[in-house]
């Protein structure tokens, strides 16, 4: 990839003789053409991966089968974008560990207690007290609140990927 405004340079170093006059200004008119071209393809790089995209969130919650019915319609587009990066990297699992993994997909340190309550089939999730997203300039957008509350899409990537016989609890402050 080269930086903007450099395709005018390399498509004159393709012309077997040195231009002048009018051919500049086509030159630098085609130059422009494919730096705005490569513009709009890293763009489109961005676009295939749900943690990166903008434009294509519908598509990708569509594709997905988002909204998942126990978190509704998600309004701030962060928790959608989370919502979609989960589901995508979901590819099952039974483990502790998955779940701990699951969880730190979403920016979640939790520990599980399993056997609560001397119930063999409950396990309890510990995540922190305040599970809070704070706004981050150049990630975020305009419109997203300063600060929200995740752990709706939490508790429903778990309930939806646990074992059906099992029943979770979610403890925070833990």
């Amino acid at each position: 990839m080269l930086p903007e405004g450099r395709n005018e340079d390399v498509l004159r170093l393709l012309m077997p003789l040195e231009i002048q006059g009018v051919f500049d200004g086509d030159i630098a008119i085609e130059g422009a053409l494919l730096d705005a071209a490569q513009a709009q393809a890293d763009k489109l790089l961005k676009e295939m991966h749900p943690d990166t995209c903008y434009a294509t969130l519908d598509d990708w919650e569509r594709e997905l089968g988002l909204p998942e019915p126990c978190t509704g319609k998600l309004t701030i587009r962060a928790q959608r974008q989370q919502a979609a990066v989960l589901k995508h990297a979901a590819t099952g699992g039974l483990s502790r560990q998955y779940f701990i993994d699951l969880a730190a997909h979403l920016g979640f340190v939790i520990t599980i207690d399993e056997g609560i309550d001397a119930d063999p089939f409950k396990w309890r999730v510990n995540a922190p007290a305040q599970p809070v997203t704070a706004f981050r300039a150049g990630i975020h957008r305009a419109g997203t609140p300063l600060r929200w509350w995740n752990n709706i899409v939490l508790e429903c990537a778990i309930n939806r990927l646990k074992p059906a016989h099992t029943e979770v609890v979610f403890a925070y402050g833990a």
